[in-house]
């Protein structure tokens, strides 16, 4: 079994793998636009794993960030870092990396998981049916009549406040104590 640091650069790979199978089918087409649709999902993905993995060049893991200690040895105490200074740190008191950001959410991805066997299936119908359909429904408003535009500028108004709503009630109402102490109590009812 690994663990979850070593599958996040296999799920990255696996992007960067089909996004290439993509790019050589768009290569049989006669069509320019899919080339460059499959051009766009590579590159995509590319940068992605420049952001959240950090660029390809080992360098110390402690009092060694920074654009000025570019360090090109591998070996103990030396990974894969972003090489920029980021101000927050681990309960351990290490630097957070970029790449934390991802596997932190998967961590609570598996709490929920785990606290409630049915949320993958209302994840997956949210993330994959339900945001999708909802803005792909905004943006074919933008393509009719002025009356329709309109219509599509006042729900993205809409969904804007209702985002920055939910951000208050998280950071500012201690809404993430709220749903931690849910989190609890439904973990201690199920064991």
């Amino acid at each position: 079994i690994i663990t979850l640091e070593q599958m996040l650069p296999l799920t990255l790979g696996a992007n960067i793998g089909t996004t290439c199978t993509g790019f050589l089918a768009s290569l049989v087409s006669s069509k320019v636009e899919a080339v460059q649709i499959a051009i766009c999902h590579l590159t995509f993905n590319i940068l992605g794993i420049f952001l959240w993995f950090g660029l390809p060049i080992p360098m110390k893991k402690e009092g060694g960030r920074g654009i000025g200690m570019w360090c090109c040895a591998t070996g103990p105490g030396y990974d894969y870092v972003w090489p920029f200074p980021f101000p927050y740190k681990k309960e351990d008191g290490t630097q957070l990396q970029m790449k934390d950001i991802p596997l932190n959410c998967a961590r609570k991805l598996g709490l929920y998981t785990r606290t409630w066997n049915t949320f993958p299936i209302y994840y997956i119908i949210t993330m994959f049916v339900i945001v999708p359909g909802i803005l792909f429904g905004i943006s074919s408003l933008f393509d009719g009549t002025t009356a329709e535009a309109v219509l599509g500028v006042m729900i993205i108004i809409g969904l804007v406040i209702l985002i920055l709503r939910v951000l208050y009630y998280l950071y500012r109402q201690d809404g993430f104590a709220t749903v931690q102490a849910t989190i609890g109590s439904a973990r201690s009812r199920s064991c």
